[in-house]
């Protein structure tokens, strides 16, 4: 799937797009990788590698974390889960191979293994302002809770077992489940069973959704030109822990005060070809920032982009034009088209 959205705007896009708003949906992310990490030196491993802190994750709560290079860029982003015994990384498609190769080549004499199950588990996320009643429903817990990055295992009927977590992907209030493969078939039928108005959303509207609110991917935001900071994932980082791969280029930046890039919403106006991914933002005929990814926005009506600026002018008014086209680009902060969900922080802190 491309990053540019152009070819959407049918009928069945806005129709889904606008239960994922006013409703609820599900997407099918059984092809994001699953990498499971055990071994009594687990945590002390990951505690050194991953930017977030992993000594004080507790058993049945997950947490967002990035891996950087020695110069503090980024590698790969990725969802911690701890389960007690082991944890689990959900990250983007493709991306397992990635993590644990860079995983490998710093394991010397540690007691820890890691294991691609992308293929063994069912992934499904139900997202939108009513997803924990869709949830309620499908669990048949009435009274169903879960805050923030939380964790819960519980079975369906047939003795299926699921593990649910609660991340917002789309901006709205968002729960994943996470199941045997073999099981998968099975509980999307019982959602289109007890929750016939409850649709599948396709890839498309996911990936229009994560650029309304302004969630970095990797591939799109996140490759290794960028640091963390830069794509606003202030909430992937500890500012407390040790010393870990990259922590220094890091606390660098964070003592200058400010990245040399942002991360911004950008608002399109003008005709013609529509911008792409991958084109110069320009102000004053002066290279500023590049687009990064593009969408055909029914929250705003119109075209919608993320991409990088110069943090110098990342909070002007003037608009910015896109090289080579007749596009103009407003840019606002992340985030203008964040609706239920719970907002991750996105604020700079200072690293000790």
């Amino acid at each position: 799937m491309t990053q540019t959205s152009m070819d959407v705007a049918t009928e069945a896009f806005r129709a889904e797009h606008e239960a994922l708003r006013s409703n609820a949906v599900w997407f099918d992310l059984s092809d994001r990788g699953k990498v499971k990490i055990s071994g009594r030196h687990r945590v002390r491993f990951l505690h050194g590698m991953l930017t977030h802190d992993v000594k004080n994750l507790e058993v049945g709560r997950a947490r967002t974390c990035t891996i950087v290079t020695d110069t503090g860029k980024m590698v790969v982003d990725l969802n911690l889960i701890n389960r007690g015994d082991f944890f689990i990384c959900d990250v983007e498609p493709l991306a397992a191979k990635t993590l644990i190769d860079r995983l490998k080549h710093y394991k010397v004499a540690e007691n820890v293994e890691f294991e691609d199950i992308s293929g063994s588990m069912g992934h499904l996320s139900i997202q939108g302002p009513m997803a924990r009643e869709v949830v309620a429903t499908l669990l048949k817990i009435p009274d169903f809770s879960l805050s923030s990055l939380s964790v819960m295992d519980t079975t369906l009927e047939n003795d299926v077992a699921v593990t649910v977590m609660r991340l917002s992907r789309t901006g709205e209030d968002g729960y994943d489940l996470f199941l045997g493969a073999n099981h998968l078939l099975w509980v999307t039928s019982r959602i289109g069973e007890l929750l016939p108005h409850v649709q599948k959303a396709s890839a498309a509207v996911l990936e229009t959704a994560r650029i309304e609110a302004g969630i970095p991917k990797l591939g799109a935001e996140l490759d290794e030109t960028i640091f963390p900071l830069e794509a606003g994932l202030y909430h992937a980082l500890s500012y407390s822990k040790g010393c870990y791969v990259g922590q220094e280029a890091l606390v660098m930046m964070t003592d200058r005060g400010q990245p040399p890039k942002t991360l911004v919403t950008l608002l399109f106006r003008g005709d013609g070809a529509p911008p792409r991914p991958g084109g110069v933002l320009t102000l004053h005929g002066k290279a500023v920032g590049r687009v990064t990814s593009v969408c055909n926005s029914p929250r705003v009506g119109g075209l919608l982009g993320l991409g990088y600026v110069k943090t110098r002018v990342a909070a002007g008014d003037d608009a910015l034009n896109v090289e080579g086209t007749s596009w103009e680009a407003v840019r606002t902060p992340l985030g203008i088209g964040w609706g239920s969900g719970e907002k991750p922080a996105v604020e700079p802190r200072v690293m000790k």
